[in-house]
């Protein structure tokens, strides 16, 4: 294992690991799936880690998504602290009052990171099929619509898995429909911001060059 990644991986062990406590200890079924979940996404992108050398910043996001969300299941707010639904968790949390929540933030924080891997694994990809440097490619607008494209996609599989838990779970935290819609748009609009930011700063970096 390099070792430049070994911090990350004790990080993700010790979320994990404290995360797992407490979901036994409050025998909160729907979380256990979910940090089963996140096992098994924290493996693959380890393989993707070494098959297309993604950025160090992106595991460290990776791995705080991976904590958000356990956490937002877990972790139960103060009482004064505006919350939707009946259970206090963090994910129910109104950081707007009625207009943004929690939940909201940690589905276009993730979703946005899936369309920056995207790109890293297209861009990886590219270069080693025309033999050049990965970072002289520069993002194009056809480029990084796929790729909010293929963050949004991956939120359909996770909301697919949410359908799955709340099929299988008696009592869990997913929301209705209105809920599920929410969290697309939170997805898409967060996928979005990564793609413009990688854009912006490719053509920014591109006119340097040329200047």
């Amino acid at each position: 294992m390099p070792k430049k990644i070994i911090p990350i991986v004790l990080f993700n062990i010790i979320y994990i690991s404290v995360s797992s406590f407490f979901i036994f200890q409050k025998s909160n079924i729907e979380f256990l799936i979910y940090t089963g979940i996140v096992i098994v996404a924290a493996g693959i992108i380890i393989w993707l880690y070494n098959r297309y050398g993604l950025s160090i910043p992106l595991l460290w996001c990776f791995s705080l998504w991976g904590l958000a969300h356990l956490s937002g299941g877990l972790y139960e707010v103060p009482a004064g602290w505006p919350t939707a639904g009946e259970t206090r968790v963090l994910y129910n949390w109104w950081i707007i009052d009625h207009y943004f929540k929690f939940d909201q933030l940690v589905h276009g924080f993730g979703f946005g990171m899936c369309a920056w891997i995207t790109w890293q694994v297209l861009r990886t990809s590219q270069a080693e099929r025309f033999g050049i440097q990965s970072d002289t490619i520069r993002p194009t607008g056809g480029i990084m619509f796929l790729c909010v494209l293929s963050a949004m996609g991956l939120g359909c599989i996770n909301e697919i898995l949410e359908f799955v838990v709340m099929l299988t779970v008696p009592e869990t935290n997913v929301g209705g429909y209105y809920n599920t819609g929410w969290d697309l748009v939170s997805n898409m609009v967060g996928a979005g911001i990564i793609a413009s930011a990688i854009y912006i700063h490719g053509r920014i970096t591109q006119a340097k060059e040329v200047a």
